[in-house]
């Protein structure tokens, strides 16, 4: 539903916007805003109930956010592609393209999804209960700890210092260096590129590690060290956007993998949602503040300022996760699968934890014959 929303509302916005209708177009982009916001919180919702109980969430979010920068790389590039074919319209019709092509994988993902549900052991194995939690309860957020609201502040600046630099990336490289913009746009797309190959092994190395709150703490502390390189040294832009392409391939996924580790298992999806509104409101009021800076002072300078500290700031918010987390449940300092559900806050407490070996116990049909012999 959500794909098809996209498709429809960039389709809105790519006609109205190559006919000159300012109040079409912007009605598009509102249409496009609600379905794309939307996908990606279905999307870590799915990898939760599917992959938590197999001892690879981090590895499925981490091939998501693989995905999600190869998008972001082509939406850099797009502008070299629309020229290439004939003008800046082809760019809004190369993202239709794309649009489609997502609501074409989402056709085929729920397919999918219903062969699996009418299979009892794979409905046993992969799908996570339903949420019981009502209206009344505000729909789980109730049950949501103070580990994950850190976690909340954490993913508000790490996201928003993301985004809003993206916003302007190819501006101020174009600016500061004094380069052509489509040159400028193929040089901000770089800190999307060791993301694209290196997502999914951090996603691996963080299903079997111990220390994701200390890699965080160094993924800020690599967005802090590029941000000052790109703003304040002369140096190249290659060497502070390939330091922010470290941090981006670590930041996003191991933020969305601790996710499911400290909501109950039946709130995902609104623990999921809060984070994407607090992405989302960072963007609607950092967006214009990030403008209006730039047109007062005639560069970028405050604004990597601002940048700098955030992701600073990040830093401090992983210290406080990582003693919040030591004196609770420690649920982030054991390896995935590892963790002592009953030791958990009832906050923290998921549904059910399964893993493979339980289900192979449960379902094995020796097993079975031995107990009735007994």
């Amino acid at each position: 539903i959500f794909t098809a929303v996209t498709l429809v509302g960039h389709l809105m916005f790519s006609i109205a916007a190559a006919s000159g209708d300012l109040a079409w177009a912007a009605a598009g982009r509102a249409i496009f805003g609600m379905g794309e916001s939307t996908v990606s919180v279905v999307q870590g919702a799915l990898c939760a109930q599917w992959f938590r109980s197999k001892e690879q969430i981090a590895l499925a979010i981490g091939l998501t956010e693989m995905s999600h920068n190869i998008a972001n790389w082509l939406g850099k590039v797009s502008i070299e592609v629309g020229l290439a074919w004939g003008g800046w319209e082809m760019t809004l019709w190369f993202g239709v393209l794309l649009c489609a092509l997502s609501f074409a994988v989402a056709v085929g993902y729920f397919v999918f999804e219903r062969a699996a549900e009418e299979t009892a052991v794979a409905s046993s194995d992969l799908i996570a209960t339903k949420s019981r939690y009502r209206l009344r309860d505000l729909a789980g957020a109730r049950e949501l700890s103070a580990l994950f609201w850190l976690f909340c502040l954490l993913h508000f600046v790490v996201s928003n210092v993301e985004h809003l630099f993206d916003a302007v990336s190819t501006d101020f490289i174009k600016q500061k260096w004094g380069i052509k913009w489509t040159s400028a746009a193929w040089l901000s797309s770089l800190n999307y590129s060791l993301p694209i190959l290196l997502s999914p092994f951090v996603g691996y190395l963080l299903d079997v590690s111990s220390h994701r709150v200390p890699i965080a703490a160094a993924g800020c502390g690599l967005m802090t060290a590029g941000h000052f390189i790109l703003g304040f040294l002369p140096w190249s832009p290659v060497a502070g956007l390939l330091v922010l392409s470290v941090a981006e391939s670590v930041l996003p996924t191991i933020l969305r993998a601790s996710v499911p580790l400290v909501v109950p298992h039946g709130v995902s999806g609104v623990a999921f949602g809060v984070y994407d509104v607090a992405e989302n409101f960072g963007k609607v009021v950092g967006n214009p503040l990030v403008g209006y800076f730039k047109d007062k002072t005639h560069n970028y300078v405050l604004d990597e300022q601002i940048f700098v500290a955030m992701s600073a700031l990040g830093i401090l918010c992983c210290l406080a996760i990582a003693v919040v987390d030591a004196r609770g449940s420690n649920v982030l300092g054991a390896r995935a699968g590892d963790y002592d559900v009953a030791a958990l806050p009832d906050a923290e407490k998921p549904e059910a934890v399964v893993t493979d070996s339980d289900l192979r116990l449960l379902t094995d049909p020796d097993d079975e014959r031995e107990d009735e012999d007994q």
